[in-house]
């Protein structure tokens, strides 16, 4: 049987057009309760005048009324519109804080009152939630794989041996703590025609099928980044890979930074652990926007992946951490306090840290530190 080929061409609408019936009855009713003030109010002035009252007078009253009753239909019909785009505003966002909830194990709660095209949206994006929860909930019933030796061999088989690669201007350094429990993160180093690309891949959650997304996602994205893609090119083939190979709901986690000239660019798919920029003794959190990898066929992953883009200052330098590390503050304070140092001494000081400060029983979790800096 030959395959089914998908269309990106959007579906027809079969909406009745419920929100814009709504909207043009409140317009046009507003609009008509305003016309019959202006000529109610305009006339009974008129009426109130003398009957010899004089041409020139009677043209400026008449101004003045209409400029007054101008006035007060544009406020009426302001606050009217104001109040119809607040209540539509306050439902989109619960909308976009549903869409940002979606796979991450908990039900997304929205409001579903009315019955135009946003209340059919949200009782979409509930049930979608509701499965995606529930494929979750079945996923963490099996048994963790953070503490299989297995799964940690199949993530440091991906480990590069040597020096992370360079790039001139910058100092690069990736290194892994292991910890009781982990191998559920991935990262890696490319470089090629000036650039560096640094990426810390996680799982959705912990099950056997989310390891498997997340080293799917480690080995496209290599392989992507290794034809010359860029990283949104890259990210988005990844995307589409995982989206036809995993179950519904199975998804990956990444961090992606990418140092070209005197800046870089970060990009993020699903994960919620800021990238930290170290500069001059301060420490600010950055952020960009995207969906988990493997989630969407690939419109709404592309339309949604928005990078940060920074520009790197000499001295200044950028720190990658894993959930496990993140989630430490002595960890995260050293990294302000060693941001100074050279590289090698930056990673020997906070990792040695790390280590003393987890004793004879060593780390709970794997901790992954990534950094550049501006040399």
């Amino acid at each position: 049987m030959a395959a089914r080929r998908s269309s990106n061409r959007p579906a027809r609408s079969s909406s009745g057009g419920k929100m814009g019936l709504k909207m043009a009855l409140l317009a046009g009713a507003v609009g008509l309760g305003g016309a019959l003030m202006v000529g109610a109010v305009a006339v009974g002035k008129l009426k109130s005048l003398p009957v010899d009252t004089e041409p020139d007078k009677l043209i400026h009253n008449t101004y003045v009324v209409a400029a007054v009753l101008s006035l007060v239909a544009a406020l009426v019909v302001g606050g009217t519109v104001f109040g119809l785009g607040s209540g539509l505003a306050s439902r989109i966002t619960d909308l976009t804080l549903a869409v940002s909830k979606m796979g991450r194990g908990t039900k997304a709660a929205v409001r579903v009152t009315g019955n135009d095209e946003l209340t059919l949206l949200g009782r979409t994006l509930s049930a979608l939630s509701a499965e995606m929860a529930g494929q979750g909930e079945a996923e963490d019933g099996s048994a963790a794989v953070d503490r299989d030796p297995q799964i940690r061999e199949l993530r440091d088989k991906t480990l590069a041996t040597g020096a992370p690669p360079g790039i001139a201007g910058f100092e690069i350094d990736a290194s892994l703590s292991a910890g009781s429990r982990g191998g559920l993160d991935y990262f890696d180093c490319h470089a090629d025609e000036g650039r560096v690309v640094l990426f810390l891949i996680g799982c959705g959650s912990n099950s056997a099928a989310s390891v498997l997304a997340a080293r799917m996602a480690r080995d496209e994205l290599i392989r992507a980044l290794g034809t010359g893609a860029t990283v949104r090119k890259a990210m988005a083939h990844t995307n589409r890979v995982l989206h036809r190979a995993l179950p519904r709901g199975v998804c990956a986690l990444a961090t992606v930074v990418e140092v070209s000239g005197e800046e870089a660019k970060i990009y993020q798919a699903g994960a919620r652990v800021p990238v930290l920029l170290c500069s001059a003794g301060a420490l600010e959190d950055l952020t960009a926007e995207g969906l988990a990898l493997g989630l969407d066929s690939g419109p709404v992953f592309e339309n949604g992946l928005r990078p940060n883009t920074v520009a790197m200052a000499k001295g200044m330098r950028l720190v990658v951490l894993n959930d496990a590390a993140n989630r430490n503050e002595d960890l995260v304070a050293s990294v302000q306090q060693h941001s100074p140092k050279h590289t090698s001494a930056f990673m020997n000081m906070v990792l040695g840290e790390l280590e003393q400060a987890a004793g004879g029983d060593g780390l709970r979790e794997d901790a992954v530190v990534l950094t550049v800096k501006r040399s």
